[in-house]
């Protein structure tokens, strides 16, 4: 949802994107400078060529430090991160800078060949939109080659009020921050239709892994894999056991990165202090939805507490639902679903 955003350089936010997947939107500071520089090495010349209008294999030292250098009064630049691998991953970058005027800031974008399409651009100027009107601007201008027509398209959907003029060689693109009437519409649709798809490996999957399954029946976890195994779920159901063969007579498997399948729902009866590891080790493997049963957190104490918002901060950065900790579970009596 658009907004104006005045806390500047402490600005951070998990955003979804269209697919569902989430993703960290955070300034760059002189500290990012490597993950840029990494960023922009990955780049194809044909995306370089869209963002800087010239033909270049590589983008110059003091380019990326001026990205990396401002506070957004004058100037400012937003990171798009992943954690979804080991390292933080930066995938796409949006940055604006003051245009001589005043009130008035040219703004563009590059996104990660691999992430293009995924409406990165979109929420990125969205954020920029907010933060140029916390510093005063009211204006952002941009320059696109008029083949750059994916570009072209992101400032037509954005909502932002704006009008075009022609060069012979560029598309000259103005897009008044304070006509945001439009923006909150289609900011908050694309929000809505984002938080649907990131709830689908949660309330609708088609894989499910129990970890903590045991053998012993009046257990928690064995108890949960026999309600889904008795629900007639329209997927399939994995035991996470690495001390059993089985468990109700259905192969157990001793984590879930040796699965063979993706899954997109780990339900996690173990006890708190091994939860973080189980969350971690099903997020690295693809999982995008989590239920953590489990007692221990917030319920126990200021240990509990500390130990929930280490857990909620990594799924947080990873983009993936939870529902928990100290909860009950779900239940979706959809046909097509039975879990």
């Amino acid at each position: 949802m658009f907004r104006i955003i005045p806390e500047g350089l402490a600005y951070k936010e998990h955003v979804l994107l269209k697919d569902g997947k989430g993703l960290l939107f955070k300034p760059a500071t002189e500290d990012d400078i490597p993950l840029v520089k990494s960023f922009l090495n990955r780049i194809s010349k044909e995306s370089l060529r869209m963002r800087f209008m010239a033909s270049i294999s590589e983008v110059p030292q003091d380019i990326i430090k001026q990205l990396c250098s401002g506070d957004f009064t004058q100037s400012g630049c937003l990171l798009a991160i992943t954690k979804e691998e080991q390292a933080p991953k930066v995938v796409g970058l949006g940055n604006y800078i003051e245009m001589g005027r005043g009130n008035s800031a040219e703004v563009a974008f590059l996104i990660d060949d691999s992430y293009q399409g995924k409406g990165i651009s979109t929420l990125l100027l969205e954020r920029l939109a907010g933060l140029a009107a916390a510093n005063g601007f009211v204006e952002l201008e941009a320059e696109v080659l008029p083949d750059n027509q994916s570009m072209i398209n992101v400032f037509k959907s954005s909502g932002l009020q704006k009008h075009r003029v022609w060069s012979s060689d560029t598309v000259h693109i103005e897009l008044p921050v304070n006509g945001a009437a439009a923006l909150w519409e289609l900011a908050d649709l694309r929000d809505r239709i984002a938080v649907a798809n990131s709830l689908l490996p949660l309330l609708c999957p088609k894989t499910v892994a129990v970890v903590g399954a045991s053998r012993d029946k009046s257990s928690l976890g064995n108890m949960i894999f026999q309600n889904i195994l008795s629900a007639n779920f329209n997927g399939t159901v994995y035991p996470i056991n690495p001390q059993a063969v089985s468990v109700n007579g259905i192969k157990a498997y001793a984590s879930i990165k040796e699965l063979p399948e993706k899954i997109d729902l780990a339900v996690i009866a173990v006890k708190a202090e091994k939860v973080q590891r189980a969350a971690e080790q099903a997020i690295r493997a693809g999982t995008k939805g989590l239920v953590v049963v489990s007692a221990g957190f917030a319920d126990a104490g200021e240990e509990g507490l500390n130990r929930q918002k280490k857990l909620v901060e990594f799924i947080r950065t990873h983009g993936v639902r939870l529902l928990g900790p100290s909860c009950l579970g779900l239940i979706n009596t959809d046909p097509e679903v039975q879990l």
